[in-house]
């Protein structure tokens, strides 16, 4: 699978089995950022709630919290080797608009965008609303 695959997206995992998982990717498939190597993404459910300090609970395939304890999650998930993380917003009660402009003000900045080669922008997709 690791050789003929372009990467590997997983389901939210709590951070330590997602180390595993991305570990045992990496010898797979090589180091993050070196030549050949290929993402390791994460993909769940996010409810963003309006206390930025309000503490985690259960959601099934995904998280729900404020931003404060989201930002140490996320950051937890990047140094466990996670590559990408992608939310879905559906579970909200709050408008998305507005939950994507509290993480673009409050989480992206921790998180810059790496450098990509101009050989591979082509490839990169939009994010677009429907």
């Amino acid at each position: 699978m690791a050789e003929h695959a372009d990467g590997w997206l997983y389901s939210a995992l709590a951070p330590e089995i997602q180390r595993a998982n991305t570990a045992r990717w990496r010898r797979l498939t090589g180091e993050s950022g070196a030549p050949g190597s290929k993402p390791y993404a994460q993909a769940g459910y996010l409810v963003l709630d309006e206390d930025p300090r309000s503490a985690p609970r259960p959601l099934p395939q995904g998280w729900a919290m404020g931003r404060e304890p989201l930002l140490d999650l996320f950051k937890t998930y990047e140094a466990g080797g996670v590559d990408q993380l992608m939310v879905n917003l559906r579970l909200n009660s709050r408008p998305a608009d507005e939950v994507l402009a509290e993480l673009a003000e409050y989480l992206l900045p921790h998180f810059p965008t790496p450098e990509i080669h101009p050989a591979a922008r082509a490839s990169h997709l939009t994010v677009r609303q429907f």
